[in-house]
């Protein structure tokens, strides 16, 4: 049975292997044997580059590779196990050969004009649209030094002998020289201007088209050969341009899937091998066949194309393995909004996604200037970060800048989206401060766990050559993962700006970072005096370049020198000339920075700082916990209050009651006692009457008068009978109102009993908060707080935050 080894890997893990390890042929082959059994696109683009990776390290052994007619490679990956089968490709000259008729180019595959969108879904079809006004997005100059930033010497012409030839050009010292080659250029202005012939702009005032864009770049390296992998780079505009003259703009969202199809075809017709299979050099006429190639294959118009013209130098410290990111032809939105449109066309989009395209809507709606609970809530101090950014004079932030930390610092564990928007100057890059210092120390409560250090890192099995030996690489833990953060900005000035002041001395306190923080690398990054190392500016290649020679390659500020010594190999000191300041003396870093000297000081070290942040921690966490109880104590003295008041209230309304029931009863009483007489007085008088009653002669010969006797004793038996009714009445109505007074008079010797008892937990619980209060200082949200003036200047502050997150919710 045969072994397939990298089954169980995704095709995000093989292309990450793949970038790892393409200078290994054993891998190359067992990555082909896999890709073999897949057939996604993704995969068969993977397959291409690994088979290209493998043709030029057989290449550079002297194995060639089998031909095709045209002279190009592409032989599966069983082949190279046997260079006995492998025929000598065609011999392609450096020097300028009569030019031939360039093949007829496949066209792009692309949606056909007035392609029904219908089977797409409301956020596909918004993700298209963009995608379209992103694809015919160009990026113009006017000079050719508008490329490189103003800097003319950079630029290489190609009107007489290329760069390369006769012997080349020197590059800078300790830096590798490429040339990034303008494969064209197309002219912006006539090409609105034929767009606005089928589209019409109907503004006031529309922006001016001016200068060129880039139709293509090749990246070769010092001799004129395309590098290693991603040479070429395409303009979606230029690609753009044509179906959108014929009115095909659904069609431009598919640029993302046709750049990959445009680009596997063009590194292949512009890479060479001789007879000894190594790379051979770009020749003129190569340059003006690949041109030719690709304007055909565009289908752009000979009037708006210009030929390449020129080249740009581009440098790269030497010790940096990669080669330079090519100039930005495109929009850089376009990869995401590919990511994007299969996420929803799968059903996979994530919950941030949705949202940020209107799919999915908050369920509530929250206005912090006018809603005291909801702005009391944001602010509470359970939802506030365990640490802050030791700003200058300790200042604290103001209301709706606390809000939006404590709102971001509290909800955005998983997902969710917080936008916070303000005018300049109110303090929106102080607010992104507390952000960083909140991540901080989220990731510091991680790396405490850690005993030793070393237990932070994984080995990955994977290994890189360097000299004789081999390099193991290592990952770091998953838990360590996820505290990153982008800032990024339509200004790169912005961002410069924010990378720059976060590490200087002028944004932290006097007293917060005595000792810095690899204050010496971070001061050789900015050139200036910093803190410590937390930011650097980065972006562009050439900022990355300059911050991987000072933080990691400088002779003396590098954080390699670091390193060093602290695994055990002390740097040597200089030895340069008697006059220069750093003879005689380590690097600066190792002199300031006191690097331990092996692992056991290391590590004693890393236990003595876990033990600072821990008390640290328990101390922050002790503010933070006596905080949320004076923040609950407010609602505890208003309760208290509350109920006193009630039962002061309930005192008087039972008083009132009780001098009515005294009443009633004084009434009933009477009305008893009454009762009782009349009872006693038909009781008499039904006794006289029974013993006046006529004999039986009397009642049978007298019958008048015994008539008259039983009409009396009736009466007064019925006189009898009411009385004793109205006694039983007026008897239970004194009893009722006896037990009613009763019980209101316990209710009342209760109360009397529990408002001094209220009273005394309302000054308890008022001096426990004035302690707090007077202990932990700062501004506490109660109610009191929203009927001061200093609420009202807080709330309307310039400040607008908005928040939609995992509930649901939104606050504005």
């Amino acid at each position: 049975m045969k072994v397939r080894p990298l089954i169980n890997l995704s095709i995000v893990e093989l292309e990450k292997r793949f970038d790892a390890r393409k200078a290994d042929a054993d891998f190359l082959n067992e990555l082909l044997s896999e890709l073999e059994h897949r057939k996604t696109r993704r995969a068969v683009g993977l397959k291409k580059r690994a088979l290209q990776a493998l043709v030029f390290l057989k290449g550079s052994q002297g194995i060639p590779p089998k031909p095709q007619r045209d002279g190009r490679f592409s032989t599966p990956s069983r082949e190279y196990t046997n260079p006995k089968q492998a025929k000598p490709i065609e011999t392609i000259a450096a020097s300028d050969a009569k030019p031939k008729r360039a093949p007829a180019p496949k066209r792009v595959v692309a949606p056909r004009a007035g392609t029904d969108l219908s089977g797409f879904g409301e956020p596909e079809r918004l993700l298209l649209a963009w995608t379209a006004l992103e694809v015919l997005s160009p990026t113009s100059f006017i000079r050719p030094e508008d490329l490189t930033g103003g800097q003319r010497g950079r630029i290489a012409s190609l009107a007489g002998p290329l760069p390369w030839e006769n012997g080349g050009e020197k590059s800078r010292p300790n830096n590798r020289l490429y040339y990034q080659i303008i494969l064209g250029t197309i002219q912006t202005e006539p090409t609105m201007s034929q767009l606005l012939t089928v589209y019409t702009d109907n503004r006031a005032e529309r922006p001016r088209s001016y200068g060129e864009s880039i139709l293509s770049t090749i990246t070769v390296d010092r001799e004129g050969r395309p590098i290693e992998s991603e040479a070429v780079a395409v303009s979606s505009f230029d690609w753009g341009v044509p179906m959108a003259l014929k009115g095909n703009l659904k069609a431009l969202g598919d640029w993302p899937s046709a750049e990959r199809t445009l680009l596997e075809e063009f590194e292949t017709r512009i890479r060479r091998v001789d007879e000894a299979g190594h790379s051979v050099p770009l020749s003129r006429y190569a340059i003006q066949e690949a041109f030719a190639w690709l304007a055909a294959k565009l289908g752009l118009p000979e009037t708006i194309v210009n030929p390449p013209q020129f080249a740009v130098r581009s440098y790269q410290y030497f010790k940096t393995p990669e080669p330079p990111e090519p100039l930005v032809l495109n929009s850089l939105y376009l990869a995401d909004l590919d990511k994007a449109r299969r996420l929803f066309a799968s059903n996979a989009a994530t919950a941030n996604l949705r949202q940020f395209v209107g799919l999915d809507k908050p369920r509530r709606r929250r206005d912090l200037l006018c809603d005291q609970d909801a702005i009391a809530d944001a602010l509470h101090p359970s939802k506030m970060p365990l640490g802050r950014w030791p700003t200058r004079g300790r200042y604290p932030l103001v209301t709706l800048q606390q809000a939006a930390v404590n709102i971001m610092a509290h909800t955005l564990h998983r997902d969710g989206i917080v936008a916070v928007n303000g005018p300049p100057g109110t303090g929106k890059t102080t607010l992104l401060r507390e952000i960083v210092a909140h991540i901080v120390i989220e990731r510091a409560l991680i790396m405490v766990a850690f005993n030793d250090p070393e237990d932070a890192f994984h080995n990955t099995n994977l290994r890189v050559k360097k000299g004789s030996a081999f390099l193991w690489l290592y990952e770091l833990d998953e838990r360590l993962r996820g505290f990153e953060i982008v800032v990024a900005s339509s200004n790169n000035k912005a961002v410069e700006n924010v990378s720059t002041e976060l590490p200087g001395v002028d944004a932290i306190a006097t007293d917060a970072f005595e000792d810095g923080y690899f204050k010496t690398v971070s001061d050789g990054l900015l050139e200036r005096d910093t803190w410590g190392l937390i930011a650097a500016v980065l972006g562009n290649a050439a900022n990355r370049n300059r911050f991987c020679q000072r933080f990691w390659w400088d002779n003396d500020a590098g954080l390699l020198k670091y390193l060093q010594h602290a695994a055990g190999t002390p740097t040597k000191p200089h030895i340069q000339g008697e006059h220069d300041d750093k003879a005689g003396r380590p690097p600066l870093i190792v002199s300031n920075e006191r690097p331990p000297s092996n692992k056991q000081e290391a590590v004693k070290r890393w236990r003595k700082a876990q033990q600072r942040f821990r008390n640290a921690e328990k101390s922050a966490r002790k503010v933070l916990k006596d905080a949320t109880r004076a923040a609950g104590l407010p609602q505890l003295i208003q309760k208290a209050r509350s109920e006193r008041s009630e039962a002061e209230t309930s005192v008087g309304n039972l008083s009132e009651q009780l001098i009515g029931l005294q009443k009633d009863l004084q009434a009933a009483n009477g009305r008893k006692l009454a009762a009782d007489q009349e009872h006693a007085s038909a009781l008499s008088a039904l006794q006289g009457i029974a013993s006046a009653k006529p004999g039986l002669l009397t009642r049978l010969f007298g019958r008048k008068t015994y008539k008259e006797w039983r009409t009396r004793h009736v009466a007064a038996k019925n006189r009898l009978h009411t009385a004793f009714e109205d006694q039983n009445i007026n008897t239970q109505q004194v009893e009722s109102t006896k037990y009613a007074i009763d019980s209101l008079c316990r209710k009342l010797n209760a109360l009397h009993t529990k408002i001094p008892e209220l009273k005394n937990k309302e000054l308890t619980l008022r001096a426990r908060l004035d302690k707090l209060q007077s202990s932990l200082g700062g501004t506490f949200i109660d109610h009191s707080f929203f009927e001061s003036d200093h609420a009202e200047r807080q709330l309307a502050s310039p400040w607008l935050s908005a928040y939609s997150g995992e509930n649901g919710q939104v606050f504005r």
